[in-house]
């Protein structure tokens, strides 16, 4: 497989971004990036990424679990260094969903044949899928920490369910629009109540968004620039014209006026933060990279970061003794998250005794899945008051 289609400019790993911007397409083919690569997360996690992925293939596709990987190296990656109970979270969910009579897939490559692709940059690894009479199952295994990913109309995922529905129709013949089709995305390294979520719709509804979003954006994804979440992922976005000019305008703003804007403008206003702190995380990193390559840049320095003091070893003996208990801070509970590594039994507890409180408001996107929270205006609220 030549390095060019296990890169493709429309793959299904960068759908999110290239489907929202088109611009980013050539934008990174002309920088000569690997456009389903995320260039602001640090090597070493996309690396342990990558190790994390091929252990979870190897668990499943062999029968065993996690911690029988041993000291075995994985993309460079030893495997004790890897988080195992969270892949072991996504292997039992595997053994979990497979029939005994399911057709399974496991690293199953879409768009291998360049002859059976609906479009030439047709391409894409699902991770795991399983399917017979009465199912199809998407799962989707992700092993990062940091960006909690939704599963409801996720369009990696939905590019993965379109790809199989293909490969099965070639094989099967053609599939009803109401086949039930359930989509799951695995992703334990992130502090929700649950690390599993599932996604119910039809292969009706995935080939008509591949009808009329995916292949439409394939064939023509235009060269316009949109900002927005998808910004995150994109390799490109150091040289993005458009995230180059909303910092540019952020950093020389007055922003007296917006005690006078509208609602509406904002609320526009609101949207282009996120877009504007990934390109400023992104220049601070490529500085830092720079830096600490040697390279010296006008107007800025490598420094040492603020640290506080910490103990020699041996310190605990000599405080210990000569102030006892006074010296010593008194043990707590585990955090829930941390409680429920500790096996079944102690996450059935966890269950039982751990709730997420109520911390206050934040502001979101409208289209984000939360529901919405319509706080009474002061009107509102003294309205009986005035009345009386």
């Amino acid at each position: 497989m030549t390095q060019e289609i296990e890169h493709s400019p429309l793959g299904a790993s960068g759908a999110a971004r290239w489907m929202a911007c088109g611009g980013s397409v050539e934008l990174a083919k002309a920088l000569s990036e690997s456009p389903d690569e995320d260039y602001s997360v640090d090597p070493e996690w996309r690396k342990e990424g990558s190790a994390a992925h091929v252990a979870a293939a190897q668990c499943v596709a062999h029968g065993f679990d996690a911690w029988e990987l041993g000291d075995r190296i994985l993309e460079g990656v030893p495997a004790t260094k890897l988080e195992l109970e969270c892949i072991q979270t996504y292997v039992d969910y595997c053994r979990k969903v497979a029939k005994e009579d399911d057709e399974v897939f496991v690293e199953h490559t879409i768009g291998e044949k360049v002859e059976d692709r609906p479009h030439p940059s047709f391409f894409g690894t699902v991770d795991f899928a399983v399917f017979n009479s009465e199912r199809l199952h998407v799962v989707d295994f992700k092993y990062g920490a940091g960006i909690v990913v939704d599963v409801r109309r996720n369009k990696q995922c939905m590019y993965y369910a379109y790809g199989i529905l293909r490969d099965i129709e070639r094989e099967h013949g053609s599939i009803d629009p109401d086949f039930p089709v359930k989509i799951t995305i695995v992703q334990p390294r992130t502090f929700e109540e649950s690390p599993i979520k599932v996604w119910d719709t039809t292969a009706g509804e995935i080939f008509e968004w591949a009808r009329d979003e995916l292949l439409p954006k394939m064939r023509n994804p235009g060269n316009a620039y949109a900002a927005g979440e998808h910004c995150r992922f994109c390799p490109a976005k150091i040289a993005c014209p458009l995230l180059k000019g909303m910092f540019a305008v952020a950093a020389t703003a007055n922003t007296k006026w917006l005690k006078d804007a509208s609602h509406l403008t904002l609320g526009q206003e609101w949207l282009m933060i996120a877009p504007v702190k990934m390109y400023i995380k992104t220049v601070e990193e490529e500085n830092f990279n720079r830096l600490n390559a040697g390279v010296e840049i006008p107007g800025v320095k490598l420094v040492q970061k603020k640290a506080h003091r910490v103990w020699k070893s041996g310190a605990t003996e000599i405080f210990q003794k000569e102030f006892g208990d006074l010296a010593m801070t008194a043990p707590e509970l585990k955090s829930p998250a941390e409680m429920s590594k500790l096996g079944k039994s102690a996450d059935e507890r966890v269950k039982e005794w751990a709730y997420i409180p109520t911390t206050g408001y934040t502001v979101a996107a409208a289209s984000d899945d939360k529901p919405g929270i319509k706080m009474k205006t002061a009107q509102e609220t003294f309205a009986n008051v005035v009345q009386t």
